[in-house]
């Protein structure tokens, strides 16, 4: 159960097994959130989509007084997240909710359901009026895209397993693949994402990745 429309500020759980699953579903629904007791306050914020980064306030007295200071710490995987969470002894104060994607479809907002059958538990964003839906990254509530019906998820699959063959060949990064599809196709890094190509789209992109992965092969053959 998400606590989107708790009131804040929110109290956690005494009961540890309450109190981590609070933190949980705070964690997987926000893209950022606050914790604070009279001394500390620490800000939670989500950071490319798997890791979270940390930024501390507390206050220090010197001479004239108290002064803040912010200390970025290391950022920190989901697990590492709930596990430093269960330990801080304050409460959440306020969270940013991840907003639901607009169907491209039917123009409803989309409803976040678990994946049945999937351990650990993950996510995805579905349409109430048709069969879109697109997943969420791990452990968080983040849509990977928009909300596809079936045949556009087998085109953004398809596109996937090309550019992992790419990157297999190349040696090169998600991103670098990314790259240079964006300069076949003639547009921008920022329009380039499986995740928000209509079917048109994909199979345009689809098409040039067949031949940046037939150019792949035959500089690997070379080398």
């Amino acid at each position: 159960m998400f606590k989107n429309e708790m009131p804040l500020p929110y109290h956690l759980s005494e009961n540890p097994k309450e109190r981590e699953n609070e933190i949980r579903s705070y964690l997987i629904g926000a893209k950022r959130l606050r914790i604070k007791n009279d001394k500390t306050s620490v800000d939670l914020t989500i950071h490319d989509k798997t890791t979270y980064k940390i930024v501390r306030q507390y206050t220090e007295p010197n001479l004239k007084g108290k002064k803040k200071i912010k200390e970025n710490n290391e950022q920190l995987t989901f697990a590492q997240a709930v596990d430093f969470l269960m330990r801080f002894p304050g409460y959440i104060e306020r969270r940013d909710p991840i907003d639901a994607p607009v169907c491209p479809y039917c123009h409803n907002r989309s409803v976040l359901k678990a994946v049945e059958g999937v351990v650990p538990t993950c996510y995805k964003w579905a349409c109430v009026s048709c069969n879109a839906h697109v997943l969420c990254h791990q452990d968080t509530c983040i849509p990977m895209g928009m909300p596809a019906k079936p045949e556009l998820r087998k085109l953004r699959k398809d596109a996937h397993k090309l550019m992992r063959d790419i990157m297999e060949l190349n040696g090169q990064s998600p991103l670098a693949v990314y790259a240079d599809l964006a300069a076949s196709l003639n547009q921008s890094r920022k329009k380039t994402h499986m995740g928000i190509m209509n079917e048109e789209e994909c199979r345009e992109a689809i098409r040039h990745l067949l031949i940046l992965k037939d150019k792949a092969k035959e500089k690997a053959e070379i080398a």
